[in-house]
């Protein structure tokens, strides 16, 4: 039986056993791509075709290695073959990576790439970050903002950190939780509401995460949303390795 220990992720992982998926962004208007996230599996001969993941792995202090890798092949792919990127490209960041100057400047370096391909590079913030690791990590997002990059909030609604909190953070996107963007009772709440407010206040872009059916397109629709990801339009499928 396979060991899908977090030991096993790693061990996998440095054994240059993993691919990179990535799940396109859509508009439900125009059914345009309009970018993709990036999302980390790891895999062996079994499983190659689904790969298994482990969000445990994101505080786990080798986590910044693997890191690294992901953004050297990413680099990689820039100068081969630019022309698999959409036009925006969300990468996760998770708190264990602001320990990393190594880190910052490599994503300095591939906001720059982007740039010049006329792309974007976006740097998805994980829901797992507290208000603390926010204060952390503001000097480098505003670094990266700098040098081109873009910040979003992903999974909005998983915690309980309300956006006002954060009327201090250089936030561009905001990605809603499936939480929140499949219920009715959830985006007729307070905390969507306060949500809706504050994202007009600061032009925030905002994208509808966990679209699996027509219905929830038609409930989106209703409260103003036009980018949304999720299996109705596209799974995640092998994007580098």
């Amino acid at each position: 039986m396979k060991d899908e220990s977090l030991d096993f992720f790693f061990y996998n992982f440095f054994l240059d056993k993993w691919f990179m998926s990535l799940q396109k962004i859509y508009d439900i208007y125009t059914h345009e791509v309009v970018g993709g996230e990036l999302l980390l599996r790891v895999f062996d001969e079994e499983i190659l075709d689904n790969g298994i993941y482990f969000p445990e792995a994101f505080s786990d202090n080798r986590f910044n290695n693997l890191t690294l890798d992901i953004l050297f092949k990413l680099k990689k792919y820039l100068v081969t073959s630019p022309e698999i990127f959409p036009n925006h490209v969300s990468f996760n960041f998770v708190p264990i990576n602001i320990e990393s100057i190594e880190i910052h400047k490599s994503l300095v370096e591939i906001t720059e790439m982007f740039n010049r391909l006329n792309k974007n590079l976006v740097l998805e913030i994980s829901e797992i970050f507290t208000h603390s690791d926010y204060i952390k990590f503001l000097p480098i997002a505003e670094n990266l903002k700098d040098a081109g990059a873009q910040i979003g909030l992903d999974d909005y609604g998983a915690t309980d950190i309300e956006i006002d909190a954060l009327d201090f953070f250089p936030l561009d996107f905001v990605k809603l939780d499936r939480s929140i963007s499949i219920s009715e009772e959830a985006l007729k709440s307070s905390f969507h509401r306060k949500m809706i407010s504050i994202a007009n206040k600061r032009s925030l872009t905002l994208i509808a995460e966990g679209v699996e059916d027509n219905e929830t397109i038609n409930l989106l629709k209703s409260y103003g949303y036009r980018l949304v990801q999720g299996y109705y339009f596209h799974k995640p499928e092998k994007f580098i390795s």
